[in-house]
């Protein structure tokens, strides 16, 4: 019987083949069985001995466009598959066990419980954040370096400027700030450590040191007011007619700055979006990989992926 709960599960690969979705799309077919489940509470694996053990997996690998999907991620980290040929997706000598996880999903107005993703069977369980290892972390960090530095990932300085001599008091000693704390006795002068916001200024205090790490302030342009200058004299009103009111100073409005949405933030909207709309998980990849293509790829898109966001989910309406 099929496993009737949400959850992460983990166990054996029955069967595995290559098949064709509705649109003629090859898609990798699983059949699981469940011997454990992820215990969310504890963060322990429990042994799964129920009648309700099995699952599907349709995971699809190629969309309309010809680029692959995240399906061909899942198939190679799930069953060690090297993408050199769908023919060796259907070969037992593969890794025989998975782990996969169990989402519910609505389809032409049918709630079911069905795989959403797999995973190799030592992966991180539950719904934990996915974490890239060293190597790929340092690729990413070269690829986008010139971005890093321009939003104050640049070199810092190695040392803080000198400090300011602090002006000396009536006996020619550099003493302490003579402004007494609540208790009486003289206290040094707190160093303020500086509030990054769009209205104000950092303040500055001739005696004390600067921050080594400057801080990452975001450039907010303003409109500035209207630079027409009035005439020296005023226009003499003409007799019999009282003079207009002087114009009000136009007002400077700030520009709106929209925050930029990271590749995973952008496809959780995304696939919850298709979700509540009854589109399965082919239908909303698909959407996903099309607008992307539509845009040029990845680097295209760049660190903003809320017009990716919106189109795919404009797509899935």
């Amino acid at each position: 019987m099929n496993i009737d709960r949400v959850g992460s599960f983990r166990g054996k690969v029955l069967d595995r083949g290559v098949s064709a979705t509705t649109n003629g799309y090859p898609q990798l077919v699983l059949q699981l069985q469940a011997t454990e489940h992820w215990d969310d509470v504890n963060e322990v694996w429990e042994a799964w001995n129920y009648d309700e053990s099995e699952a599907t997996a349709y995971i699809c690998l190629f969309g309309g466009n010809g680029k692959a999907t995240l399906g061909v991620q899942q198939a190679m980290r799930a069953l060690g598959w090297d993408g050199a040929s769908l023919m060796t997706l259907q070969d037992d000598t593969h890794i025989e066990t998975a782990q996969w996880r169990m989402e519910m999903s609505v389809y032409n107005g049918v709630t079911r419980i069905q795989v959403a993703w797999v995973d190799a069977y030592d992966a991180e369980p539950g719904r934990k954040c996915k974490k890239l290892d060293v190597n790929d972390i340092r690729k990413l960090d070269a690829k986008y370096s010139a971005a890093l530095k321009a939003i104050g990932g640049g070199p810092k300085p190695k040392s803080a400027p000198p400090r300011p001599p602090a002006p000396k008091g009536p006996l020619g000693d550099n003493g302490p700030d003579p402004t007494p704390s609540p208790s009486g006795t003289p206290m040094e002068t707190p160093v303020t450590i500086p509030t990054v916001s769009e209205s104000a200024e950092p303040p500055f205090t001739p005696d004390t040191p600067a921050d080594p790490t400057p801080a990452v302030m975001e450039y907010v342009p303003v409109a500035q007011p209207s630079a027409t200058v009035p005439s020296a004299e005023p226009e003499k009103p003409k007799r019999g007619r009282k003079p207009a009111a002087p114009a009000a100073p136009a007002t400077p409005i700030a520009t709106p700055v929209a925050s930029a949405v990271d590749q995973g933030t952008a496809w959780g909207a995304v696939y919850g979006a298709g979700k509540n709309k009854g589109k399965n998980d082919v239908e909303i990849t698909n959407a996903w990989v099309a607008v992307v293509n539509e845009i040029g790829g990845d680097e295209k898109v760049g660190s903003d992926w809320s017009g990716v966001r919106d189109r795919a989910i404009a797509k899935l309406s």
